[in-house]
């Protein structure tokens, strides 16, 4: 079974390399150029933000999760539909 298994992933990785092999054979040339352009204050400069997002995304689920309970507080407050309603209602 495990050998049955291990063939299709293989037909599936091998499907998947032959129809990316013509693109990446094209963008290999700037790739290569974009790499050796890089310093390595560049790339760290680069994953900050993306450690930073990381960082903060349990925090801002947790702020939509508060802004989702205070929704229907805010709809319930008399002359709140003066704000909400858009021109076309008018």
């Amino acid at each position: 079974m495990a050998v049955v298994r291990t063939a299709g992933v293989l037909e599936g990785a091998d499907a998947l390399l032959t129809r990316a092999s013509s693109p990446l054979l094209k963008a290999l040339p700037v790739l290569i150029r974009l790499v050796d352009s890089l310093s390595p204050q560049e790339i760290d400069a680069a994953v900050l933000p993306i450690d930073r997002l990381n960082d903060v995304g349990p925090d801002i689920h947790s702020l939509l999760e508060i802004v989702e309970d205070l929704q229907p507080a805010i709809t319930g407050l008399p002359g709140i539909g003066r704000f909400t309603s858009s021109k076309d209602d008018d």
